[in-house]
């Protein structure tokens, strides 16, 4: 692959083939999180992500965890792994905790997801807000660091529309909405 498709990570670019065995052990201890590019004959890793990760966390200490239990916004947010805390970054909750977004939704009426990012200098942030219109005094809105070597504007902007994912899954489940 040419520079254009594959940046190199530590001056080396890593190519796996997609012939390979299915790993069905137990994950290891400690990994690291790349970003990939999957072509139709090899998955390219792209850059080497900063976060550190501990990969058992990703399937068995949250198992115990009751999502369906109908609790606040705030304790589902809390109850987050820390790596999906620091996507979403920090969430300012309006007074009503969210309820107005909720009435809007159970009336059938439209409730926006929007985000916008910046990169420079090799960092990057996001910023992210769910409301029902422009100005809306009663918006859940956040704004967090985007993850990657020299990210850019658009990794930004997505790693944005991730949170507001995650945060309204988060807030219907804490309501009992089982549509939306």
């Amino acid at each position: 692959y040419t520079q254009l498709h594959a940046p190199p990570l530590r001056n080396v670019i890593a190519k796996f083939s997609l012939q390979s065995t299915f790993y069905d052990g137990d994950p290891p201890d400690s990994g690291g999180w790349v970003d990939v590019e999957h072509t139709k004959v090899a998955i390219v890793v792209l850059s080497e992500s900063l976060r550190v990760a501990d990969i058992r966390q990703l399937g068995s200490e949250e198992e115990n965890v009751d999502w369906t239990d109908h609790c606040c916004l705030e304790a589902r947010l809390s109850m987050l792994p820390p790596d999906l805390k620091r996507l979403v970054g920090t969430v300012v909750i309006p007074e009503d905790g969210g309820n107005s977004l909720i009435t809007a939704i159970r009336k059938g009426e439209r409730v926006f997801g929007v985000s916008d990012g910046s990169a420079s200098n090799g960092a990057a942030t996001h910023g992210w807000k769910l409301a029902r219109r422009p100005r809306d005094p009663m918006a859940i809105k956040g704004s967090g660091p985007v993850d990657g070597q020299r990210p850019t504007p658009f990794r930004a902007e997505m790693q944005g529309q991730v949170a507001v994912l995650i945060v309204s899954s988060l807030l219907v489940a804490a309501r009992g909405l089982q549509k939306a």
